[in-house]
């Protein structure tokens, strides 16, 4: 991924998130970019896919599904799909950035690997695609291509379901478009013949990546497609020790079992392939029953003869050991099998049959081939009317002579239980006796708003990605019971039905909210209760109490004062009794200092008053206040002495 092209796309915001870099590898079908998601902050690989396709409204459609498909796709070994989306008639995918090469290149430059390395790529290939098929997915289009190899050693296989979108786009293209030049080589023999494909057939493919590891070379080449393809039917993958001498026989069994021709005699699955990869590295036999019935076991020596292999054989044959009663010659020697090689291993075939066979087979592939492609071969896919039902898709093939296999798929537009598309579509060529694979309707794709109140945004953000939902950001409220930080709703709510990839907000609490508290002092007591009231304040009015200077019925005093409450919360007030009266007592005739001991003792201060100069007699005569007159407590008093 070295390249440092550079395209129209480069510099430009993509679907307002992705910041699209340089271009990496341009594509028969796509475009690569190194682009940076700016929302989540980390490189990503956004592969676009050229206008002709983009503007395809089917493909488009089967693109976003297969992608979706993928995107479920978890493994190590797996370039994981983050997102996929259009921007005017940009049709992107954004994938993870594998920092690297492919395993084209690197084939590319050491022209073939040793067995070890060849193995240890392969293993990790196959748990790629092993997964995908426990997971029900067939990748379509295994080639070197889309093998990713990182610096650190990982492999990494790319474009799991793309090819099934891709391939119903082009499914009424002939073997000689260009379209498919690129993959035709590792196409399996049901894919040519019926366009159909299952795990075996990435299987089949599989193998023959392995083949091109070990020698170098594809299997088979052509001066068309077409050729190429015609080959894949009608012959045998040959053993990787045709072309390479010396190869271990067990690495030819392990080809030739995956290239059968027969789907069923190939592994299951990847995973079942890996099983006898991993029995070959360490040495151990293969079980035949997984071996191909078209196989054809050979060997060392001419003269050494053994059993056919066949299923519930096991490949084990301990080596010949020489005639000890005489001297063996280098020529016999050189025959015998090595140390711990199985039987089943290559003969040495003269070259110029191998030309005779060569140029056999070419003329046998003109003289079919023109047989193969003639009128009535093939029979055109007829139109199925979208929306129409399962009985009528069965009658249309059937008045055709097609056979119907029958898959579900979500549809925005047709209703549950109807026909949404066929592959291969209207128009293209089928072989007549063959399946077509009709995709059911199961209604919109939809998903429900999971419940996310009092959650945390971080384990909101990963409920709605487990629901195939993403965040579309958070929004503050004050709220009056939830903590801060808590979730209090969503937009959408919860259990409203949406789209798959709809965004949902987060509305987040920010705690109660504080209020300015309401000045009340001063206010009559009745009043200033209303106003804390009318304030969402909940009045408490504390003991009245006496006040020299505030009139009776008054606010004193109120706590908290001049501050913020939450709503609810209390404010206390004082209200004024008014001043505290007192009666004076009447101390006319009193000494002086008796009548200043009883004004003193009923809360009043003393002032005298000595109108002869001088005190006489000792005697009150006046007081300022009439007794029995009522006055504040506290106030002063003056008596007029003699």
């Amino acid at each position: 991924m070295a390249t440092t092209l550079s395209d129209r796309l480069t510099g430009r915001l993509l679907d307002g998130r992705y910041d699209v870099g340089r271009l990496v590898a341009r594509g028969g079908m796509a475009t690569v970019y190194e682009a940076m998601d700016t929302r989540l902050e980390r490189t990503v690989a956004v592969k676009v896919m050229h206008p002709a396709l983009a503007a395809d409204a089917e493909f488009v459609a089967r693109f976003i599904r297969e992608a979706r498909s993928a995107a479920r796709l978890s493994h190590p070994n797996v370039v994981a799909v983050y997102d996929q989306g259009s921007d005017g008639d940009v049709v992107y995918l954004a994938m993870e950035y594998v920092d690297g090469a492919t395993l084209r290149d690197l084939l590319r430059m050491r022209g073939r690997l040793a067995p070890a390395d060849a193995l240890a790529i392969f293993e990790q290939v196959l748990g790629a695609l092993g997964a995908a098929h426990k997971a029900g997915l067939v990748h379509r289009d295994v080639k070197p291509e889309n093998v990713l190899l990182t610096e650190d050693g990982r492999v990494k296989v790319a474009d799991f379901g793309l090819a099934r979108a891709i391939s119903s786009t082009v499914a009424s293209t002939t073997m000689t478009s260009g379209l498919i030049i690129g993959t035709v080589s590792y196409l399996s023999p049901e894919q040519v013949e019926r366009g159909i494909a299952d795990a075996r057939s990435d299987v089949y493919a599989a193998g023959i990546v392995l083949f091109e590891m070990l020698t170098g070379e594809k299997p088979y080449s052509g001066g068309t497609p077409m050729e190429v393809a015609f080959r894949h039917v009608h012959e045998r993958v040959p053993a990787p020790s045709t072309i390479v001498p010396g190869m271990s026989p067990d690495l030819d069994t392990l080809v030739q079992r995956a290239t059968a021709r027969n789907p069923d005699d190939r592994p299951r699955d990847a995973s079942e392939l890996l099983v006898d990869v991993v029995r070959t590295r360490d040495g151990r036999p293969i079980f035949l029953q997984q071996l191909p019935d078209d196989a054809e076991p050979t060997v060392r020596h001419a003269e050494l003869e053994g059993p056919r292999l066949r299923p519930g054989d096991t490949l084990v044959v301990p080596r010949p050991a020489p005639d000890h009663g005489a001297s063996p010659s280098p020529a016999a020697v050189a025959q015998w099998p090595a140390a711990g090689e199985p039987l089943v291993v290559r003969h040495r075939r003269r070259r110029g049959w191998i030309l005779f066979v060569v140029v056999l087979l070419l003329g046998a592939a003109a003289a079919t081939g023109a047989w193969w492609y003639a009128e009535g071969r093939f029979t055109t896919m007829p139109t199925i009317v979208e929306g129409s039902g399962r009985d009528d898709a069965v009658s249309t093939l059937e008045r055709v002579g097609l056979e119907a296999s029958f898959a579900e798929t979500f549809s925005e537009t047709v209703a549950a239980g109807a026909v949404v598309s066929t592959d291969p579509g209207p128009g293209a060529q089928v072989l007549s006796g063959g399946t077509v694979r009709v995709d059911l309707s199961l209604g919109p794709d939809r998903e429900q708003v999971p419940e996310l109140v009092n959650l945390l945004p971080g384990a909101a953000a990963s409920l709605l990605d487990d629901n195939r939902l993403q965040l579309a950001g958070e929004t503050p409220e004050y709220h009056e019971s939830i903590p801060a930080g808590q979730v209090i709703r969503s937009d959408p709510a919860a259990n409203e039905s949406v789209k798959p990839d709809t965004e949902v907000m987060l509305v987040v609490s920010q705690g109660r909210e504080s209020f300015p508290i309401p000045t009340v002092e001063g206010e009559p007591g009745e009043d200033a209760k209303q106003i804390l009231a009318e304030a969402d304040f909940v009045p408490v009015e504390d003991e009245a109490v006496f006040h020299d200077s505030v009139a009776a019925g008054l606010v004193v005093s109120q706590s908290p004062k001049d501050a913020s409450g939450f709503r609810g919360s209390e404010v206390r007030i004082v209200v004024s009794k008014g001043p505290d009266l007192v009666e004076v007592p009447s101390v006319v005739d009193r000494s002086q200092g008796e009548a200043e001991q009883i004004l003193r003792d009923a809360g009043f201060g003393v002032d005298f008053n000595f109108p002869l100069g001088a005190a006489l007699i000792d005697r009150v005569v006046g007081q300022s206040d009439e007794p029995g007159g009522l006055v504040p407590r506290g106030a002063t008093i003056t008596l007029q002495i003699v």
